[in-house]
């Protein structure tokens, strides 16, 4: 048995699809798959999804201190944002994981 996304509208549907479309496709399909089934996949960005967004230089200064002070991670209100930054390199490779 064969099992596809099939997108209706005419064109690229890359634009359309996204992490939480493909979990609930996914969801739907894996009841129907038999014992040992294989399923393929590229790398898509939705086929792996970041439990959340590590912050970056494209983001606010108070965006960064909420992200720190959500981690219990320690910030000098006069740190400028670079610093803050540096913090988040520090420890962002135990928040950087795929869901």
């Amino acid at each position: 048995m064969e099992l596809r996304f099939y997108w209706e509208k005419t064109g690229d549907y890359h634009d359309e699809m996204n992490g939480d479309h493909f979990e609930k496709w996914l969801e739907s399909v894996l009841p129907k798959l038999k014992k040992n089934s294989v399923i393929v996949m590229d790398n898509a960005s939705y086929h792996s999804v970041k439990m959340e967004k590590i912050p970056t230089t494209s983001v606010t200064k108070k965006s960064i201190q909420e992200w720190l002070s959500q981690k219990h991670i320690s910030w000098d209100k006069d740190m400028i944002k670079i610093e803050l930054l540096q913090k988040v390199s520090e420890v962002k490779h135990f928040y950087d994981y795929i869901e």
